[in-house]
């Protein structure tokens, strides 16, 4: 994963897309957005795989723009899905393990009284940087 997410950044770099800007951030990740609604409707799977993908593309580019490296983008994307798992009941029995959640009547996985939000201020940058345009 942190070869692809190196080559995100590489090919990013070669298209001299490198300064962060919000409004363009935005537009795409809209753009995305609107084409998804689209193939959601259309049923369309290959549409609804390249959305899903392309908008991980922008998302790890964004992060790069903003001072992250791949190894703390990686290390998020760990933290948070280990840190996902606290929304599930556990049952062990002997023979099996039950994953049990609650979801909202829209089929939202809802957090339990005991979800603690996963930390990543570690991961921040510390050279100061704050997007601004």
């Amino acid at each position: 994963m942190q070869e692809i997410i190196e080559n995100i950044i590489q090919w990013n770099k070669i298209a001299e897309n490198n300064s962060f800007n919000k409004w363009l951030e935005m537009s795409m990740l809209s753009e995305e957005f609107a084409e998804t609604i689209l193939a959601i409707k259309n049923k369309d799977k290959k549409e609804i795989l390249d959305w899903v993908l392309d908008t991980f593309i922008i998302g790890v580019w964004t992060l790069h723009k903003m001072g992250f490296n791949s190894e703390q983008i990686l290390t998020a994307l760990e933290r948070i899905m280990i840190n996902n798992y606290q929304k599930f009941d556990i049952k062990l029995t002997w023979t099996n393990i039950e994953y049990k959640c609650i979801k909202d009547e829209n089929w939202k996985i809802m957090k339990p009284e005991w979800f603690k939000p996963v930390d990543l201020s570690d991961l921040i940058p510390n050279d100061n940087y704050v997007p601004n345009k």
